[in-house]
């Protein structure tokens, strides 16, 4: 008696619809795409050059600030991740004031040089505070430079910041080992607001340095004197006037700018530092 014998094969479909595979490397490749969708890229306008948006304090994702290709340092950025703000802020990102100089060296006791400078990029708050955690921020290498990776030990960022719980200014410095490059921008972390400028310096800051404004107002006020012999105390931003022999300091401007009056000796004597 011959047997014949069918071997059927049956093909089964499995249609799966989205987090019916959650285990393996599938459930670590899904966390790694959906991760992009939990960055929010706040809505912006631009206002004197500056790119102004709102962070909000509630928000479940971190919130992208991104400069305008219209402003001078498109491309760069600051990243909040979630909390980092106790409230609702107006955050602005543009072009700061050049702090990559050699009084900036010398106010931080610095004995070095710049050899090139990125724009420097300056941060503000609409409201007086510091983050509760650390934010991200993104800003342009020095100008033509080439750097692969940050290989370049001699870079660094300068700083001038407001720390707002103690109501002082600080000027600082991060070095290599704080930074990273990304895209051709320089990454690195902080808690406060300011003006930051990334530099390429002659020689290695070998480890960070913060002087609190006070201290470098100090240091001015004791290496300044005046060729009539009277000693002095006074700031950089102080104007200097003589009556009679004495000193009077008056706000806003400098020794050299003062005119001759009726009343105040001419200030065209130079500062001489000691």
């Amino acid at each position: 008696m011959r047997i014949s014998t069918k071997i059927f094969i049956t093909i089964l479909t499995i249609v799966c619809l989205p987090g019916c595979l959650e285990g393996g490397n599938f459930f670590k490749q899904s966390g790694e795409q959906s991760a992009t969708f939990d960055i929010k890229q706040v809505e912006t306008i631009i206002e004197d050059g500056k790119t102004i948006g709102t962070i909000s304090a509630n928000d479940a994702r971190t919130q992208l600030l991104k400069a305008s290709d219209e402003t001078s340092i498109a491309g760069s950025s600051v990243e909040f991740p979630v909390g980092s703000l106790a409230i609702d802020s107006q955050i602005s990102l543009g072009e700061g004031g050049e702090i990559s100089d050699d009084l900036f060296l010398q106010q931080l006791a610095i004995s070095n040089s710049i050899t090139n400078a990125g724009f420097a990029v300056e941060l503000k708050s609409s409201e007086s505070i510091d983050a509760t955690q650390p934010f991200t921020l993104n800003i342009p290498l020095p100008s033509g430079s080439s750097l692969l990776a940050g290989e370049n030990p001699n870079l660094v960022v300068f700083y001038f910041i407001k720390k707002a719980a103690l109501k002082k200014s600080f000027k600082g410095v991060f070095t290599r080992s704080q930074l990273s490059i990304k895209d051709g921008f320089v990454r690195f972390t902080t808690n406060h607001f300011g003006t930051f400028q990334a530099a390429i310096t002659e020689n290695i800051i070998p480890a960070p340095i913060e002087v609190s404004e006070d201290a470098v107002n100090v240091a001015a006020k004791r290496s300044v004197r005046f060729r009539r012999g009277v000693r002095t105390l006074m700031s950089h931003d102080n104007q200097g006037q003589i009556q009679d022999g004495f000193q009077a300091w008056l706000p806003a401007y400098g020794p050299t700018k003062v005119k001759n009056t009726n009343t105040f000796t001419s200030w065209y004597q130079r500062s001489l530092v000691q």
